[in-house]
């Protein structure tokens, strides 16, 4: 059997909580409710006294509606005294990703209505938590949003969305508007932290326990040294980078063509706007195929390696039947 050649992290390096397998082994584990609880604790600024006991893991999985539809699976959907939140750790803003996710928090809404009630006077409260690791507001950490009309009245409190841009807590110059606020703002440079030293600091002593502390770091920790989720990381790595790299080549080829034939400014602009759409339309798909490629032959090393099958479809994100096909 051939082994697989495993790329290997820099001295002191970690994989960032921001890669989607790193959150779901941690935030999607029991075995971390402290860890869950403290971040909570933090984003709605209430005691941890309050917090403990009163967390659930939901089932990530909302099901599916047609035949051509996937399997729709969210990234953590927590039940904290019967309200649902759920967390949507977003890298980046494609077009139709914030649709997408209002679709999520819409389908997560309507199973608060239990069975057998009638009416929706009891309905509980849905909050849906979008950590985008990119710039997406215009001056705060965190932006929230609900139905309203147009003169701004709330049409509901039971519809909440809250968009938090990640990218205003490494901006040295932004200032938090309260106490709640610089915890998030902690929890955004630590889930976002590329080396040990980068996640105890930005972890501080005031957003969890010593214990709990110790606890993440040494999972992370742990979790960073895994050749399977090295190799998947660096893969990620690279196909971001290649990704970039494409876009731009394709992009500077059109601008290049457009300017040679000599097209009038007003049109010129619409082509080059066209072609740049199609070109990255065309990359997306390109690199989602590729993606589940990618996935498959990850998985068929794994199997090589007898890894456990429902582990390799928490980090490839393969359905398990699909998985055992390729037994």
């Amino acid at each position: 059997m051939n082994k697989v050649r495993y790329k290997k992290l820099k001295p002191g390096e970690i994989i960032p909580l921001t890669c989607d397998f790193m959150f779901t082994e941690i935030f999607n584990n029991e075995k971390n409710m402290d860890i869950i609880e403290s971040f909570i604790s933090s984003y709605f600024g209430i005691g941890i006294k309050d917090i403990k006991g009163n967390i659930k893991i939901m089932s990530r999985n909302l099901g599916i509606e047609n035949k051509k539809e996937k399997n729709k699976q969210i990234d953590l959907l927590l039940d904290y005294k019967g309200n649902k939140i759920n967390i949507e750790l977003n890298n980046d803003g494609p077009k139709g990703k914030g649709e997408r996710n209002i679709v999520y928090a819409s389908k997560v809404h309507s199973k608060n209505l239990k069975y057998g009630e009638r009416n929706y006077v009891n309905i509980s409260k849905t909050l849906q938590i979008n950590l985008n690791n990119y710039s997406c507001n215009e001056d705060r950490l965190i932006e929230n949003y609900y139905l309203r009309n147009e003169k701004g009245k709330k049409l509901t409190e039971k519809l909440q969305i809250d968009i938090v841009d990640m990218e205003k807590a490494k901006d040295i110059c932004y200032n938090a508007h309260n106490e709640r606020e610089k915890r998030i703002q902690k929890w955004c440079l630590a889930l976002q932290s590329r080396t040990l030293l980068e996640l105890k600091k930005n972890l501080g002593e005031d957003i969890m326990s010593k214990e709990t502390k110790e606890k993440l770091v040494e999972k992370v920790e742990e979790l960073s040294e895994d050749e399977e989720l090295i190799c998947l990381y660096t893969e990620l790595s690279d196909r971001e980078l290649t990704y970039n790299t494409m876009l731009y080549e394709e992009t500077e080829k059109a601008r290049e063509i457009a300017t040679k034939e000599g097209l009038e400014e007003g049109r010129r602009q619409g082509i080059e706007q066209g072609i740049e759409q199609g070109i990255e339309q065309g990359i997306e798909q390109g690199i989602e195929q590729g993606e589940k490629s990618k996935s498959l032959d990850i998985a068929k090393n794994m199997l090589k390696e007898d890894t456990d099958i429902n582990f390799i479809s928490k980090v490839t994100g393969l359905p398990i039947d699909q998985i055992e096909a390729l037994k």
